[in-house]
């Protein structure tokens, strides 16, 4: 399966505002509170994007059957302190099921090698599936899961990616 991470262009952030307040609507049937906020959080965390060394928004694409990439999804990635955090990752709903996430989460870790850590809402089990299972594959289920709290109760996964991974 061929996939690919592409940094994001100053241009592409009006795309990525979009997708990610699609993104917010889409949690806030786990986090109601997400629905009345989603565009307004997004467009108050992407600029810090754009503006930093430590934080990459990347463009997640895909091989079509033509042959051709297309865009699948979005990815921020924020390394202003360690471990790395990967603070959104998000499939475009019409390129789910397919296997394109977990061979670009891969392909995200070992592009960015160190520590990392996953957070994810505790109510979103769908995700808290795909992240096991995707993380455990990675790293040959070398990994501490916690929980963490603040406005709601998170399962935090921690990992080490390196060039031996995979």
């Amino acid at each position: 399966m061929r996939v690919e991470l592409q940094s994001a262009a100053d241009t592409d952030e009006p795309w990525f505002a979009e997708n990610l307040a699609q993104y917010y609507q889409e949690l806030s049937s786990f986090s109601p509170w997400l629905m009345d906020t989603a565009f307004g959080l997004a467009s108050r965390k992407l600029p810090t994007y754009w503006r930093r060394d430590d934080r990459h928004p990347l463009i997640l694409k895909a091989a079509a059957p033509s042959g051709a990439m297309e865009t699948v999804g979005l990815a921020l990635v924020d390394q202003s302190s360690p471990p790395t955090d990967l603070e959104e990752f998000y499939i475009l709903a019409d390129y789910r099921r397919r296997g394109f996430g977990k061979h670009l989460a891969h392909d995200l870790f070992l592009a960015f090698p160190g520590d990392w850590q996953v957070r994810v809402r505790n109510e979103n089990s769908v995700a808290d599936s795909f992240w096991k299972t995707t993380i455990a594959s990675f790293t040959n289920d070398v990994v501490t899961i916690s929980q963490e709290a603040d406005n709601s109760t998170w399962t935090c996964f921690r990992f080490p990616a390196d060039a031996n991974a995979e």
